[in-house]
């Protein structure tokens, strides 16, 4: 069932195309095309971005104030720092990634129903469950006073809620009602691990993107972000493997040293004799006997 669904999704999609594009609406918040930016937030994308550095700053806070019309101050309290961290991802993944344009309708120029893995939703809704929104309803899209151009706000009629308030309810699917709605139609909650998106995994999407499309749409993933979960495993064996190096040298000069030190200890020193055996081991005069005088004795 849900193979079709995103087969559906996707021939309803009928209009994409193969190369990287950014996102045509909202008009002038992305590139035409993407391109390399030295991004000050969501660096991961940073060889082939459709944000700009501007646009990437705001999502470089900790914790999120704003990012374009969006309000992460409401009720006049920051989000904590693993919601944050969450928003961040999601916001830097829908703003910044060149994979997700084979979501994009040409004519209309929207993203609409992007699968999300369902461990990704119900990440997003625990560590936010306990943060306020002054929402409306459900929908951030229309649940705030909105002007053109500015940060949207609480209407004066709106009440601060937490989100388990707002989105919770489905112990089962605790991410689904958070994922369906807080940014209207743009994502969609999805329980089919083969055909899901992950905004903390890019390699991950776009070998989904590669297998479900077979190769025919253009993709793009940083290699740091390849390096970054490959590159780990490497860096915990070096450490290990250098901090194995130095044991086994200090185990080798420690035995050498033990071993010196036995052999020293085993070397007798010569005695010294005494005065009188000094006195015998001196060597005595040899007398010498001289020649007869032959001479003296024929007188």
């Amino acid at each position: 069932m849900a193979m079709c669904k995103f087969v559906v999704l996707c021939l309803l999609i009928h209009l994409t195309w193969g190369e990287l594009s950014c996102p045509s609406t909202p008009p002038g918040l992305h590139k035409e095309s993407p391109s390399p930016e030295e991004l000050k937030g969501c660096k991961k994308y940073s060889c082939n971005s459709c944000c700009t550095v501007e646009s990437s700053k705001e999502l470089a806070m900790n914790p999120l104030e704003s990012a374009g019309r969006w309000n992460f101050t409401q009720c006049n309290r920051t989000l904590t720092n693993a919601c944050s961290a969450t928003f961040s991802e999601i916001m830097c993944f829908f703003k910044c990634s060149p994979n997700l344009y084979v979501f994009e309708n040409k004519v209309e120029g929207f993203r609409k129903r992007i699968p999300l893995c369902n461990w990704f939703c119900d990440r997003w809704f625990t560590t936010c469950m306990n943060d306020l929104t002054c929402v409306m309803d459900e929908n951030w899209v229309t649940g705030y006073k909105h002007t053109s151009g500015e940060v949207d706000t609480c209407f004066p009629s709106s009440k601060c809620r937490n989100y388990t308030q707002v989105y919770g309810g489905d112990e089962d699917k605790p991410g689904k009602t958070m994922c369906d709605q807080l940014f209207g139609d743009a994502f969609e909650y999805s329980e089919d691990e083969d055909l899901c998106l992950d905004p903390f995994q890019e390699q991950h999407n776009v070998e989904i993107i590669n297998e479900f499309f077979n190769g025919t749409k253009e993709t793009q993933v940083c290699e740091e972000e390849v390096s970054n979960y490959t590159d780990a495993g490497m860096i915990v064996g070096i450490v290990f493997g250098v901090l194995g190096g130095i044991f086994i040298i200090l185990a080798a000069l420690a035995f050498y040293k033990r071993k010196r030190d036995s052999k020293s200890k085993n070397i007798k020193k010569p005695e010294e004799g005494t005065a009188q055996e000094l006195a015998t081991m001196t060597t005595a005069p040899v007398p010498v006997t001289l020649p007869k005088d032959d001479s003296s004795s024929d007188e």
